[in-house]
């Protein structure tokens, strides 16, 4: 019987990307060092009970680990003692414009200074529990496919806290992975937001353009007040913009093209 080996994340169960992941980072921060690489290599194989497969055939089956990284929902949630955390749905798709904003803030934060705080500060913004009254509320005519409590700065806090004492790396990084690759393409998908003039550009690169966003849409009153918008979906909000910006841009040729 030949053996069936793991093509990519897609294929390994949570506890298998919980175990793996962190070697696999620890590698690449050893890239240097061909013997920790050999080794770690080995405890991959052992992981995935591949023990009996010859070394150098397992090491060209699995050479996928080395560039690729998690870009689906790895598993629906974790739990950390006696509370269980839920992953955001794919795509941001029941995200809301202050917890997208938040969450971005402090991931540039974690990614110019390796802060450890601002690390954990973002796995409590994206999982959160269950709210008590989930079930009865997927029942109401307003259900928005939010299941998860409201994001409260206060309470990811505390949580950030719980999950740097208690909460396997390994969640940690897969939930990272998952993340970085939702805003990518929610990135691609509304870059003419995003890329709009330098000055945008720097504003988001620098973390102030996301809550600002929030902000100038709240002025527009199309969408309430700045504690409404916090509220609204990233996606009605970002599609609001980037509208905007094409209606503008039009604008601006027609007008030039009328004085020309």
């Amino acid at each position: 019987m030949s053996t069936l080996f793991p093509s990519s994340y897609k294929d390994l169960t949570t506890k298998e990307i919980v175990r793996i992941l962190p070697i696999v980072i620890q590698m690449h921060a050893h890239k240097e060092n061909l013997a920790y690489i050999r080794n770690s290599l080995r405890k991959i194989i052992l992981l995935l009970k591949l023990g009996n497969v010859e070394f150098f055939v397992a090491l060209k089956k699995l050479s996928w680990i080395w560039n690729s990284k998690i870009e689906h929902k790895p598993f629906e949630s974790f739990r950390v003692g006696w509370t269980r955390y839920y992953l955001p749905e794919a795509y941001f798709a029941n995200t809301t414009g202050i917890e997208l904003a938040m969450a971005n803030i402090y991931y540039l934060r974690f990614a110019t200074s390796q802060s450890i705080e601002s690390f954990n500060e973002l796995i409590a913004i994206l999982c959160r529990p269950r709210r008590w009254n989930w079930w009865f509320r997927r029942l109401g005519s307003s259900y928005d496919g939010e299941d998860r409590i409201a994001y409260n700065s206060i309470e990811t806090g505390k949580v950030a806290k719980v999950f740097r004492k208690k909460l396997q790396v390994g969640y940690s990084f897969a939930v990272l992975q998952y993340f970085e690759s939702m805003n990518k393409r929610f990135m691609d998908a509304y870059k003419e937001v995003f890329e709009a003039d330098e000055s945008a550009k720097q504003l988001f690169a620098n973390g102030e353009g996301w809550i600002a966003t929030l902000e100038d849409v709240a002025k527009d009153g199309v969408h309430g007040s700045f504690e409404r918008v916090c509220g609204v979906n990233a996606h009605t909000i970002w599609m609001y913009l980037k509208h905007n910006k094409i209606k503008t841009d039009e604008q601006l040729r027609q007008l030039e093209k009328n004085n020309a």
